[in-house]
């Protein structure tokens, strides 16, 4: 399911290239073995190409509901990501509105909410990407988690006799949504009208997919930050994109020292 946000700025369609084909260019890399960039799904190819290396990444709350419940998995996840990518992730201590726009969002701000049902189905959360028209890096978004997951014990495994399955997917469902804020897509295999395949993603060794693997994917048998390497393969490549140049396809419009233009991409879902 997507939400479809209006285009506020235009930059010029990307080609998509897979980590096969694009080293000998020495270009940006949009598509892996069990990961893919929220760009490398749209028509156009517009969207996140990378992390900004020289931002600093604030990951706050909507209001002190939210907090109390979101803190105890986003200070972790921050931490992780931060040593993961060498990009600065914190957590402030000020809460701030949930935006509505990309225009209105603060910049390399992420604000978490925790609602019911914010999609209107059951079990789904979802995020609101945004990025930077000028260089495609991350701007921002806001999360919603769905409050059910905590409202209902055992929301996962649907008997709450399974404890390690249940804290295990609530905390690769909040991953699962800093995924998609920071530029990943789903990696599922699609239709023919790219439509995502439920569970239809590559398996490591143990079973496990892809955290980002809609629904949900990553390990159950364990809590805390769970990507996995194919996830972190892709976050990397965020980083790497960063220094690297864009195909010639995908180089944006807008010139350098023109004001920032922010655009959204597709709300990203959690099931």
């Amino acid at each position: 399911m997507r939400k479809v946000f209006t285009t506020l700025a235009a930059v010029a369609a990307a080609t998509l290239l897979t980590a096969g084909h694009a080293s000998a260019a020495g270009t940006q890399v949009y598509k892996g073995t069990g990961w893919q960039l929220e760009s490398s799904m749209t028509a156009s190819g517009d969207g996140i190409h990378s992390l900004n290396k020289n931002a600093t990444y604030t990951i706050t709350f909507a209001d002190s509901a939210a907090r109390k419940t979101l803190e105890y998995y986003y200070k972790p996840l921050a931490d992780w990501m931060t040593k993961q990518t060498g990009v600065k992730f914190t957590v402030s201590a000020t809460n701030l509105p949930e935006p509505t726009a990309c225009s209105t969002a603060p910049i390399h701000t992420i604000v978490i909410g925790l609602k019911t049902r914010p999609m209107k189905d059951k079990g789904m959360s979802h995020t609101s990407p945004c990025y930077d028209t000028r260089d495609d890096t991350a701007y921002g978004a806001w999360i919603d988690m769905d409050k059910e997951y905590w409202d209902h014990p055992g929301w996962f495994s649907g008997t709450g006799k399974n404890t390690t399955l249940d804290f295990a997917m609530i905390w690769n469902a909040n991953a699962h949504e800093l995924g998609h804020a920071i530029g990943l897509d789903h990696p599922n295999t699609r239709d023919s009208k790219g439509v995502v395949k439920p569970f239809d993603c590559v398996k490591n060794s143990a079973g496990w997919r892809p955290l980002m693997c809609s629904p949900n994917g990553g390990p159950t048998n364990k809590t805390g930050v769970n990507y996995t390497a194919y996830d972190i393969a892709g976050i990397k490549q965020l980083v790497a994109n960063y220094t690297l140049p864009a195909p010639a396809k995908a180089k944006p419009k807008v010139k350098a020292g023109q004001p920032a233009g922010v655009t959204a991409l597709p709300a990203r879902v959690s099931d």
